[in-house]
């Protein structure tokens, strides 16, 4: 977050930064922002030329109008954080650059389609690029005639030729229960989803679910949790966490998961986040 502010001020002060660590559990340390204000839900994805692709929802311009009286990674409680309308309604965007280090080129690709029982809303857009090109993206859409806390945030796939689109989109979920932040790969046994559970809402229990397709078509929903918000650590302490949210994998040498990085939030007195790294045993 921009100007040192927390999670709620994310649709006004979120950016994307490019942060450089030696080995993958950290220390980061924060470089050049690439994408300013409102830019939120990054992940990145190389594409089979070797371009480096960040696929990101907001518009990215500046116009975002962001809170700027934030002290130590927090909101103050009495300021309205409500975004820019033109800077919402689920579109994404691609940024594209040959090296990390940039020049970044930015694509709008992913445009929201409010129609039908299943709008297409791109949040959380989460990328797969065979290597012939064709691209997979999963997303979350919000269903406003849903049933709240059932089914009214659920997970899609949009498909296209390239990632430049156009994208072809569909017209059911994948899985009819409310989940978000999906992230989205394929293994040698078939592709795989890790998402945010909010079904049922408890984060103790449920912070993360899984699903698997061996076609990236029919989906089979894990009814086990891929992991919680109790976190146990090494020197004896365990954080129950508030929020542990926006899961990603990183990967070893062999294509198999060897950390987990998640955003959380301690305590809902206060709305300081951070990025929290866990090794995966495999």
């Amino acid at each position: 977050m921009s100007f040192h502010c927390g999670l709620n001020s994310w649709q006004r002060n979120s950016v994307i930064r490019h942060a450089t660590s030696p080995v993958p559990q950290g220390p980061y340390e924060p470089a050049e922002i690439i994408e300013t204000y409102f830019a939120h839900n990054p992940t990145i994805i190389r594409a089979p030329d070797g371009t480096y692709l960040v696929y990101h929802i907001g518009c990215g311009d500046g116009r975002s109008n962001p809170i700027t009286t934030c002290t130590n990674g927090t909101t103050p409680n009495s300021l309205k954080v409500s975004p820019l309308a033109e800077c919402g309604g689920g579109s994404s965007s691609v940024l594209a650059s040959k090296s990390l280090d940039g020049p970044w080129v930015k694509y709008d690709v992913l445009a929201p389609v409010n129609s039908g029982r299943f709008p297409f809303s791109t949040d959380n857009p989460s990328p797969y690029i065979f290597p012939d090109g064709r691209t997979l993206v999963m997303f979350r859409s919000w269903y406003g005639h849903g049933v709240p806390g059932v089914n009214q945030t659920l997970i899609g796939i949009a498909s296209a030729d390239s990632w430049k689109g156009p994208y072809t989109l569909p017209t059911e979920p994948i899985i009819p229960n409310n989940n978000e932040d999906p992230f989205f790969w394929r293994s040698e046994k078939g592709y795989h989803a890790l998402f945010h559970g909010m079904y049922p809402y408890d984060q103790s229990k449920y912070a993360g679910r899984h699903a698997y397709s061996p076609d990236a078509v029919t989906w089979y929903f894990s009814p086990e949790s891929a992991y919680t918000s109790v976190i146990h650590y090494q020197d004896g302490r365990t954080i129950t966490f508030a929020r542990r949210e926006r899961p990603h994998l990183l990967f070893n040498d062999l294509g198999q998961p060897q950390f987990l990085l998640t955003g959380v939030q301690e305590t809902w007195s206060h709305d300081y986040t951070y990025t929290h790294i866990q090794p995966i045993k495999v």
